[in-house]
């Protein structure tokens, strides 16, 4: 038999994200959602949404008052979101809504 060492590529650890939903309809205690470091904006709705079940197009977010957009596909890191951040949630209408 054939030896041969296989490396597996180191694994990424989760980070967890609080969840406020003071703004939400359907208000309830803060959460908390992981997801990978590198995770985007719509794994984020998806992790959500699978969490307290409020579908991805019902969900406005905000981080440090920029609302969180999955238009480009962006990157949580994009907007300065880490371990322990804090996301605010309404459900009151889709992302692509301003925000009242």
């Amino acid at each position: 038999m054939i030896g041969f060492d296989m490396k597996l590529p180191p694994t990424e650890p989760m980070i967890e994200l609080m969840i406020d939903r003071s703004r939400s309809r359907r208000q309830g205690p803060t959460v908390r959602v992981r997801v990978h470091p590198g995770a985007t904006v719509r794994e984020l709705q998806s992790s959500i949404a699978n969490k307290i079940g409020i579908e991805a197009n019902q969900q406005h977010l905000e981080f440090n008052d920029r609302v969180l957009t999955d238009q480009a596909n962006e990157r949580l890191s994009s907007f300065g979101i880490s371990d322990r951040s804090l996301i605010w949630l309404d459900d009151r209408g889709s992302i692509s809504q301003p925000f009242h």
